[in-house]
């Protein structure tokens, strides 16, 4: 106590710690534990220099590494491995390569995935430095890539603009994958997931009708980025893509065994029949049906598609496209009377109406140069346009196809419900019954 009865400055030090006192205010500090050296560092078991590095700061650790000798550091290094490997994997990426291999081959043979760390660690902080990511703030450490579905393993830093990727097998090649295709990519499980390692760089596509947008390429598929959102295209599915198919809108769906991507322009499905791309307006007019083959040119014809599709449980339908005549699908017994005529190059043309309901669970389907009917008679019946023009509606529905008279093509019969339709010279002619 001072003589004018105030409280003085009070310093006691001791094995404790130092207590400083002023005005009845005291203060504790304790002394912090002694850095960890390369000296105190060869003199710890490794059991016990592990748990004190991995309490080390990152940037500590890393000096610890680059001051400490070889010998001292392959046994805690060893240890550290089995650990804490990430810690590890990220001390080894941020020394010199000379000193991260030093340090690597008395080890390698054990830790097969060290061998190519610190070529990795110097690629991917070199491709940083081309694509002026910034290493701070929001770098992360180099890490070890999970393996993929096809074994391919690697190495990969996260920064704040993206991730760059090195692949095993690939030397000094590097992989960016940033934006909104990294938004995708890492929600898919990144290497680990069903995309896997990337293949290739992202690029500009310009599409059909218009849209514009980038793609990049992995193991398992393709990740398309444009004006209708970021979606990936499964490996399966990608094969069948077609450039007139634009980006995909929407993510690929499975149902009843069938999956299936929705694209600007089309429809990619893939079943047990294959994987064939759909045009919007083909696949509208198929209705859900399934395709069976890719769309091809119509015999025959100038200009035209004709695509193949299943339907329920197990019949067949086709649709045939033309600017003409516009899309329309032929099924059941219309398809059967159809082909048997000879398809689009037989004189009915192409459709150019969807088959309609008639009364009487009657049915009917209009062509360039014809009908054909169904309902009544088994098979389905074709008639000639001129035909039904002339027999309107007194002769009723056709019960038989169009038959020569004494094997001359030049005179032909139509029988109908209640009458017939002769040719003769050229000149149709109606027999109606009494």
């Amino acid at each position: 106590m001072a003589q004018d009865g105030t409280a003085g400055d009070v310093n006691v030090s001791g094995s404790q710690g130092v207590v400083a006192g002023t005005n009845n205010t005291q203060i504790n500090n304790w002394p912090s534990r002694t850095t960890l050296t390369p000296a105190t560092l060869a003199a710890l078991s490794p059991h016990t220099a592990v748990a004190r590095i991995r309490q080390l700061p990152h940037d500590d650790a890393v000096d610890l590494f680059a001051s400490a000798s070889v010998e001292v550091l392959t046994p805690k290094l060893r240890a550290l491995l089995m650990a804490d490997e990430p810690k590890a994997v990220a001390i080894l990426a941020d020394l010199d390569r000379s000193k991260a291999t030093e340090l690597i081959d008395p080890i390698a043979s054990d830790f097969d995935m060290l061998r190519p760390l610190p070529l990795a660690a110097e690629v991917v902080a070199q491709r940083a430095v081309e694509l002026r990511w910034d290493h701070e703030p929001g770098a992360g450490k180099l890490e070890l890539a999970m393996p993929s579905s096809e074994g391919t393993w690697g190495y990969f830093r996260q920064y704040e603009q993206g991730r760059i990727i090195w692949r095993m097998g690939l030397g000094a090649v590097t992989f960016a994958v940033r934006g909104l295709i990294a938004d995708v990519y890492l929600d898919s499980g990144g290497t680990g997931g069903e995309l896997g390692f990337p293949r290739g760089e992202e690029y500009l596509l310009g599409s059909e009708p218009g849209a514009k947008g980038t793609w990049q390429r992995f193991e398992g598929g393709v990740i398309y980025s444009s004006s209708h959102g970021t979606y990936s295209l499964p490996t399966e599915l990608e094969g069948a893509r077609r450039d007139w198919l634009g980006f995909p809108v929407a993510k690929a769906q499975m149902h009843d065994g069938v999956k299936s991507q929705r694209f600007e322009a089309g429809i990619i499905y893939s079943s047990e029949a294959g994987t064939f791309a759909v045009r919007s307006k083909v696949a509208e007019c198929a209705r859900g049906y399934v395709p069976t083959s890719a769309e091809e040119d119509i015999p025959s014809r100038r200009t035209g598609l004709v695509q193949r599709f299943r339907t329920l449980p197990s019949g067949v339908s086709v649709a045939y496209s033309s600017e003409d005549t516009g899309t329309h699908l032929v099924l059941g017994s219309w398809l059967d009377c159809y082909e048997e005529l000879g398809g689009p190059a037989s004189w009915l043309g192409l459709p150019t109406a969807r088959h309609e309901d008639r009364p009487d669970d009657r049915w009917v389907q209009k062509f360039e140069h014809g009908w054909i009917y169904d309902g009544v008679f088994d098979p389905a019946v074709a008639v000639r346009a001129e035909t039904v023009e002339l027999a309107g509606e007194r002769l009723g529905w056709p019960v038989s196809s169009e038959k020569t008279i004494d094997g001359s093509n030049d005179e032909t019969i139509q029988y109908f419900e209640n009458g017939a339709v002769i040719l003769r010279d050229g000149k149709r002619e109606v027999w109606q019954r009494s």
